[in-house]
């Protein structure tokens, strides 16, 4: 057999083998939310106030953490906006934040949907693009 022949074979067999690991690497790996949220609660206070608690895991390290919570009546409409329900500066990677806070809707009305958000930045209000964590909480009542 030719060697030009078998050294060009091995040389393809290599190259499709090394695209294939590279390539490879990038699909086996799962992509891992930037926070682990759980035991998530919104209850009633009374007087439009709620309180809000969780857990929360970061995957990595935050400079700064926030959690915004955005209440809606029966028909989608938004009956109050709580920007800064809690936060943290520094949080670590692996460190388990007990979170608590206070949130409010407007007086008079029932929400019946809680929308809970977190933020690696200041939560400017209306805009939950830049969001890196939200759930819906149904409220009870």
């Amino acid at each position: 057999m030719n060697k030009k022949l078998v050294g060009g074979v091995v040389i393809l067999v290599l190259f499709v083998l090394i695209i294939a690991a590279i390539s490879g690497s990038g699909s086996n790996t799962q992509s891992q939310p930037p926070l682990n949220v759980s035991n998530i609660s919104v209850t009633s206070q009374g007087y439009g106030m709620y309180n809000v608690n969780t857990k929360v895991v970061p995957n990595k390290d935050f400079s700064y953490l926030e959690m915004a919570v955005i209440f809606y009546d029966s028909d989608g409409a938004v009956v109050g906006t709580s920007p800064l329900v809690w936060n943290v500066n520094d949080a670590k990677q692996g460190q388990t934040y007990k979170v608590q806070g206070t949130a409010t809707a407007n007086t008079g009305t029932s929400p019946k949907k809680a929308s809970v958000f977190f933020f690696d930045s200041v939560f400017r209000g209306g805009d939950t693009s830049s969001a890196i964590w939200a759930q819906n909480v149904t409220l009870k009542g």
